[in-house]
């Protein structure tokens, strides 16, 4: 009989020392799942920061070119028959491109560089006030744009009314 209560007591302690071995696997596992969704959720984040800093650069490249043709526009509003950019050089224009290049730094409100504009200038038939301008713009990043609009006064056959 002594026996008999032997082999239920040894049969109990093994159970109970299954059950033991049973936490470490599941915590592993638990830390291994975690380690998995803490590392996907970073590459999310990393490729949206990566996204987000080419946007960036890509819209400051577009603003600082408009601020080249915006430039030429003030520029044109006071000395309409000037194509040079109140240089003496080019004596020709390019054929394709006009006359330039005009590098210009764009300095943003807190007087900062933030990249440059390249001026080309190409005026139409004589007699026209219109002109074609060419701004590239390159910011600190490298990053370029290159935007294109035809800009003039207007004539004065435009404020002429018929009665």
């Amino acid at each position: 009989m002594k026996v008999h209560m032997n082999s239920q007591r040894s049969c109990k302690q093994t159970s109970l020392n299954n059950e033991a071995g049973f936490t470490l696997p599941t915590v592993l596992s638990f830390i291994i799942a975690m380690a998995i969704i803490t590392t996907t959720a970073m590459m999310v984040v990393m490729n949206n920061l990566t996204s987000s800093g080419i946007i960036i650069g890509r819209q400051q490249s577009l603003h600082i070119a408009e601020a080249g043709i915006n430039y030429y526009l003030w520029h044109m509003a006071h000395n309409p028959t000037d194509y040079k950019d109140g240089n003496a050089t080019p004596s020709t224009p390019d054929v394709n491109k006009g006359y330039g290049p005009y590098v210009h730094d764009y300095i943003d409100a807190n007087s900062q560089k933030k990249g440059t504009f390249t001026l080309w200038i190409k005026p139409s038939s004589s007699g026209s006030t219109v002109a074609t301008i060419r701004s590239t713009a390159k910011t600190n990043d490298g990053v370029t744009r290159t935007l294109e609009a035809r800009i003039g006064a207007a004539s004065f056959a435009s404020y002429g009314l018929l009665f």
